[in-house]
């Protein structure tokens, strides 16, 4: 279903993932301590962000509850061992994975089955 947003159909299912989202924990173990982790994803299933140490650029693709992210390119910037390291685990990750849900909280849950891998924070402003 799409509805009509200006003169561009915007697809009704990728409404809710719109937006920047701050990783919160990866498989787990957390994040790095004053690591920025972000994923920006666009209505046009274009995403962009970065993994603490590089950006990256994908797509990403939503039916109902399922999404799977492919990461196309990413910057090849080096960074301490353990940025890297993270980096590693978060894009292996996201690309495992096969689907979504929203946590009590509002947060991004990226899973694969039911084992969740990725949770985030909204960017936006929630009422």
């Amino acid at each position: 279903m799409f509805y009509i947003s200006g003169c561009a159909g915007v697809p009704r299912s990728t409404e809710p993932l719109v937006g920047a989202w701050i990783v919160e924990d990866i498989a787990g173990r957390g994040i790095i301590d004053y690591s920025r982790i972000e994923l920006v994803l666009e209505y046009d299933e274009q995403l962009s962000g970065s993994t603490g140490c590089n950006l990256l650029l994908g797509r990403y693709r939503v039916d109902g509850s399922a999404m799977t992210i492919d990461v196309a390119m990413t910057t090849r910037k080096v960074c301490p061992e353990a940025l890297m390291y993270q980096e590693r685990v978060f894009l292996g990750a996201i690309e495992s994975i096969d689907s979504y849900r929203f946590d009590p909280t509002g947060a991004l849950v990226l899973q694969d089955g039911n084992q969740p891998w990725v949770l985030a924070q909204s960017h936006k402003r929630r009422p």
